[in-house]
């Protein structure tokens, strides 16, 4: 299977991959140029910012979803 960027996905795979990029592009939550702005934004300026910081609706959803294991691994490094 050749996506239309040109990435050749394996035949075991295909079906997969097309899934989850259906899932993908069906998301009503995403991530916008300026969420990833304003994350890198507070993690430089910030001290108390934390190490993982989810940037855009998407990914404060995943990180809602994982629990407290997501970001406790960085207070243990």
């Amino acid at each position: 299977m050749r996506r239309p960027d040109g990435h050749e996905i394996p035949e075991p795979y295909a079906a997969f991959v097309q899934d989850y990029l259906t899932t993908l592009r069906s998301g009503t939550e995403f991530t916008t140029p300026q969420d990833v702005a304003d994350a890198v934004w507070r993690a430089v300026t910030e001290p108390d910012a934390p190490m993982k910081t989810p940037a855009g609706a998407d990914a404060q959803r995943w990180f809602r979803e994982a629990g407290p294991s997501v970001t406790q691994k960085d207070s243990q490094s």
